[in-house]
């Protein structure tokens, strides 16, 4: 899932995960990444994971790339959907992976690897988690121009369609497991 550290940290944990999501991708077990998660799978992978054009919060249009019309999992969502961005850094030049979703600042927004899924957006996100994210990362709502009020009324509007949005996904991405 997320988290304020980047994959180019030197903290003693992620150099471990990165090589268990290796083995994993290559052992084409399932595997699924959001946000920072998704950073750790295109790094495992051997992608380029470091500071994106620019610093992305709030809620945000994605649009389903051509190639994810096809892939089972991000075939479910919308041409065009509206997830919750919180992220400095992006990921790009992912041997071997299929973009499901892309953004106008991002061009990759969601990857496939086999079958490892990366989501650089969050489906995920409740009221009561962007509140605590709101709280913890002043600085983030500073930096991206966003006051936690307005971030709050957001969140009430969009995230009802967006959680269809995540069960339809999770269904999906749980029929292609048992596969």
């Amino acid at each position: 899932m997320g988290g304020s550290m980047s994959v180019n940290d030197d903290l003693p944990w992620i150099g471990a995960e990165v090589d268990m999501l290796r083995r994993r991708i290559e052992s084409g077990a399932p595997v699924l990444g959001v946000c920072l998660g998704s950073q750790l799978i295109a790094k495992a992978a051997g992608g380029i994971v470091e500071p994106g054009p620019v610093f992305e919060i709030g809620f945000h249009e994605i649009d389903v790339a051509p190639e994810g019309g096809a892939d089972p999992v991000s075939a479910v969502l919308p041409r065009r959907f509206t997830a919750l961005q919180w992220h400095g850094e992006f990921f790009h030049d992912v041997p071997g992976a299929v973009t499901l979703a892309r953004s106008a600042p991002y061009p990759m927004q969601a990857f496939r690897i086999a079958r490892a899924y990366g989501f650089l957006f969050h489906l995920e996100a409740t009221l009561h988690s962007v509140a605590a994210m709101s709280r913890a990362f002043p600085q983030d709502l500073r930096r991206g121009g966003l006051e936690s009020e307005r971030l709050l009324d957001q969140a009430r509007q969009a995230l009802p369609r967006i959680h269809e949005h995540a069960r339809a996904c999770l269904h999906a991405l749980i029929a292609e497991i048992a596969k």
